[in-house]
């Protein structure tokens, strides 16, 4: 994760966390989850683990998917938005009751929240080793494409525009980014001043990145 403009404004840039681990199953488990709000396919695809779930269990294991989504994706843009409190103490409290919430969730490698729908348990977990093998060897090169992205950017220009648009001080704008790897120029707020978007894009191409971020910006303020 990476802060810029401390203390007059604030943007974070990250990986999705256990975002992409959650669509790479999806993916390999070949899950038909039709929802606006859901990301494409995985960039670059993933390989075929379909007989993991019974054709007859499949729109079960589709719709506990979803909502395994939505309780990660408000996990993660929480964990982008809240503040971490000063002292020992209460720092350590709030990593414990984060380490609770992720395991609420459904985290690896036991995904014991997973357990009302056992055939999905049971296929996510078995495929949490091939597909942490996989997404780890991405991730340094990911780490790279975002901090070109960012240096090349005038991220300050966004936040003050931003801020003037709405008629408050810099202090106010408040962002955060979660890139996922999947296809296409694809993004959604989150949560208020938290964006989900597609990584290749969100590099890729700067007009798109600076959409993401005024979304992310303006989304904030609007909460």
């Amino acid at each position: 994760m990476r802060f810029e403009g401390r203390p007059s404004w604030r943007l974070s840039v990250s990986d999705g966390g256990d975002l992409d681990l959650l669509l790479w199953v999806r993916d390999a488990l070949r899950l038909v989850v039709p929802s606006d709000d859901v990301p494409p396919r995985c960039e670059p695809g993933t390989p075929d683990r379909s007989a993991l779930v019974p054709a007859g269990e499949r729109d079960a294991a589709a719709s506990r998917w979803y909502g395994w989504w939505c309780s990660a994706l408000a996990f993660e843009a929480a964990g982008r938005t809240e503040e971490p409190p000063s002292g020992e103490d209460a720092f350590l409290g709030w990593v414990r009751a984060r380490s609770v919430a992720r395991d609420g969730v459904g985290a690896p490698p036991a995904f014991s929240a997973l357990g009302d729908v056992r055939v999905l348990r049971d296929a996510v977990a078995r495929l949490f080793p091939e597909a942490h093998r996989t997404l780890a060897a991405r991730e340094a090169g990911r780490a790279m494409a975002l901090h070109r992205r960012e240096a090349a950017d005038d991220r300050r220009a966004l936040a003050a525009d931003v801020a003037r648009s709405h008629g408050v001080g810099t202090g106010d704008v408040r962002g955060a980014v979660l890139v996922v790897a999947v296809a296409g120029p694809w993004w959604r707020v989150a949560a208020p001043g938290v964006v989900v978007c597609s990584a290749s894009a969100y590099v890729d191409d700067a007009a798109f990145a600076a959409q993401v971020v005024r979304a992310a910006f303006e989304s904030g303020l609007r909460a």
